[in-house]
């Protein structure tokens, strides 16, 4: 599975989870997580089934997706 990984940042402010990057967004988990995997979205990995998102993408996606509809 080819990932959008990034390292980890020195300070983790302005970063959320996918639960909530889903419900900023108004879509569902697996959606995030597909954007993830296609390279849409910016994530890192801090542990093994958790990622974070910088909050300055989730919402660019935001008004992308509103945008579609």
């Amino acid at each position: 599975m080819k990932t959008n990984a990034l390292p980890v940042p020195s300070t983790v402010t302005g970063l959320i989870c996918v639960h909530s990057a889903a419900k900023r967004i108004g879509c569902s988990r697996r959606t995030v997580r597909r954007w993830i995997e296609q390279g849409k979205l910016r994530a890192y990995r801090p542990g093994r089934r958790c990622w974070m998102l910088f909050i300055s993408d989730v919402e660019d996606a935001r008004m992308r997706w509103e945008a579609a509809w």
